[in-house]
């Protein structure tokens, strides 16, 4: 019976597949799916002897679970709200079933490659079914050019935010460009000889793609986070980039200024935003909408206003005055004050703590025994971090939100590559070699997965 159990339990990926799309559109089985997530960790402790692997995150992760239920519990629109319940839960489910794969290289290669896959398909559903804003004259006659495709998914939407299709491409563009960077590129140091060229035909069309779309959003958010995530890229590589990138951002910043004056001052006032019927997408709207998330966090400090209600509760409790009423306002246009609202003031610790044990892994990555290749995964996501880190300080991809699944993937992705910095740096020391980085220490073949972890 247990190795019955045992095998179940491994196919835990394949059965979370399954229950996805019950999961994440809108339909008849979700109750029924999301009983089941419940069941497979049953089945983990059935088969293993634990209910959840053990990660560094694993406290953040369970208040976060709880305030989700306390979360819908005082929902006034528990049908709107449950969407984004079985949506953060699968997430959360999938974040546990790619860190429990026991060898550290094959769920980190697991998670990066669901990262980058899941990412991948929402871009090229925003390709096809954004609403493209007309802010940089320049890129008008190239959006004007894309056809827009209903989507024929239960509960899509009708078109994307190009600022969330920003988001999303940050989840990926700055690790690509690490990863694909021709000397130590983790995929092609990790692979036989005969399958160099595999990454470039497989990966470099995501890159382009990420980084072309977010061009195209035209996301002030979006840029400047992207250019974050370079810097971030160029300074840890060696520091001596400093200089080069900040000459590169003076100028870049000089010749979109001087091209796009009007555009740029209209951040700051609202009477001259070009081809915008509302303030939101000015400075003082997204400061009104930022003073409302705080009236909300200060009447429902403990319980937050409920899972996505906040484009409900701010038309009711807290009208806005410099935006038009008709505008749907989705979200509090910041990550963590979106999270407060949603979740409450407990909700947002755990939220910030997730934030902050990642960037605590990645410096504990970069600082290990780890081969170069890894080092340059971690580079990369630590690039990819700060990029939508920085995008996240004006908009939001909240708790729940279809777009904010690959959050999860990344989040398993790090915890992923600390498990092997763990691993190498415990090898280090038996051979009696400082735990320090290893520049030139031999690489494992990822195809050789074993784990020597206590």
């Amino acid at each position: 019976m247990r190795p019955l159990l045992r095998w179940l339990s491994r196919a835990e990926l394949l059965w979370l597949a399954l229950l996805t799309p019950l999961l994440f559109f809108p339909g008849n089985g979700r109750g029924l799916a999301i009983v089941a997530l419940p069941l497979l960790w049953l089945l983990r402790k059935a088969a293993k002897g634990y209910l959840l692997p053990r990660t560094p995150v694993n406290a953040p992760l369970l208040l976060l679970l709880l305030m989700l239920g306390v979360a819908f519990t005082v929902s006034f629109d528990q049908d709107f709200s449950f969407p984004y319940l079985t949506r953060a839960l699968l997430g959360i489910a999938i974040f546990f079933a790619l860190v429990d794969v026991t060898e550290a290289d094959r769920a980190l290669f697991l998670s990066l490659m669901a990262l980058v896959v899941t990412t991948s398909a929402f871009l090229v559903m925003g390709l096809i079914n954004t609403q493209w804003a007309a802010k940089i004259p320049q890129l008008e006659p190239v959006v004007a050019q894309i056809p827009t495709v209903s989507l024929p998914f239960p509960g899509a939407a009708d078109a994307f935010n190009p600022n969330i299709i920003a988001g999303m491409a940050l989840y990926v563009g700055p690790l690509l460009l690490a990863s694909l960077w021709p000397r130590h590129s983790p995929v092609l140091t990790l692979l036989d000889r005969r399958w160099r060229a595999l990454p470039y035909v497989a990966l470099l069309p995501v890159a382009l793609l990420a980084v072309g779309l977010l061009i195209l959003t035209q996301s002030r958010g979006g840029y400047l986070g992207f250019a974050v995530g370079l810097a971030a890229l160029l300074l840890m590589r060696d520091r001596r980039w400093f200089g080069a990138a900040l000459l590169a951002a003076i100028v870049a910043g000089a010749v979109l200024y001087g091209t796009n004056r009007t555009v740029l001052l209209a951040y700051f006032n609202e009477a001259d935003m070009r081809a915008v019927s509302t303030g939101i997408d000015s400075l003082q709207g997204r400061m009104e909408i930022w003073s409302r998330a705080i009236y909300a966090m200060e009447d429902f400090p403990f319980t937050g206003v409920g899972l996505g209600l906040f484009r409900q509760v701010v038309p009711l409790l807290y009208p806005l005055f410099t935006i038009s009423p008709d505008h749907d306002i989705g979200h509090a246009h910041n990550q963590f004050l979106a999270a407060a609202v949603d979740v409450g003031i407990p909700g947002l610790i755990a939220y910030l703590a997730l934030w902050l044990s990642m960037a605590a892994m990645l410096w504990r990555s970069w600082h290990s025994a780890l081969p170069t290749p890894y080092r340059r995964i971690a580079l990369g996501l630590a690039a990819s971090l700060a990029a939508h880190f920085t995008w996240s300080v004006t908009d939001a991809l909240v708790i729940g939100a279809r777009g904010q699944l690959p959050f999860w993937m990344l989040l398993a992705s790090v915890v992923a590559l600390h498990r092997t910095a763990v691993t190498h740096d415990a090898e280090a020391m038996r051979r009696g070699g400082p735990p320090g980085p290893n520049e030139g220490a031999a690489v494992p073949d990822l195809n050789v997965l074993v784990n020597r972890e206590s």
